[in-house]
């Protein structure tokens, strides 16, 4: 068992390393790191109305801190909307950093869909190789995804599927309730 637990926290510290080394983001990237982040994804005004400035939501996001033991909460802005998108936008977030000494947990993940129905936000994603994580990495991953999503005062519960399918785990370390109900 002891054998493990160091294989895993090695994996961990080479897949932080390796992070932060390619961890700078490309211009085609969200912006994550500060309240004065805007989204990158515009909504453009309807032809009849007259342009407007969206409103705008300030809210939290999380990453792992460089030797990935805790959760750093950082704050960024999305465009308050009444759909669904605000939710996937938000998400979205999470998969990328500017600041080097965090790590984006959700790195490897693709989240597909959130869709918000009587409470519960169902989110559909897939998982990259490179997004897989170890037991620990996944337990911050799945505490910084319920932090993320729970903010938003009208999501009671979090379903998560994997390629439209429900799984015990995401990555097979950390069982998974359907859906996770918030506390």
């Amino acid at each position: 068992m002891r054998i493990r637990s160091i294989l895993t926290v090695l994996l961990l510290g080479s897949m932080l390393a390796a992070a932060g080394c390619a961890a700078k983001t490309t211009s085609g990237a969200a912006p994550t790191d500060t309240a004065t982040t805007a989204p990158t994804e515009a909504v453009s005004p309807s032809p009849s109305a007259a342009p407007t400035e969206a409103a705008k939501e300030t809210i939290k996001i999380y990453y792992a801190n460089n030797d990935g033991s805790e959760l750093v909460e950082k704050t960024a802005q999305i465009e308050s909307e009444p759909t669904d998108a605000k939710y996937l936008k938000a998400l979205k977030l999470l998969t990328a950093t500017d600041d080097s000494s965090l790590f984006p947990l959700a790195k490897g993940l693709d989240f597909k869909t959130a869709e918000l129905k009587d409470g519960t936000l169902t989110v559909d994603l897939s998982i990259q190789d490179e997004g897989r994580l170890g037991s620990g990495g996944e337990e911050l991953l799945m505490n910084a995804l319920q932090k993320t999503v729970f903010q938003f005062p009208e999501v009671t519960a979090l379903e998560l599927l994997v390629d439209g399918k429900q799984t015990d785990s995401l990555m097979g370390h950390v069982g998974l309730d359907h859906p996770i109900k918030k506390q």
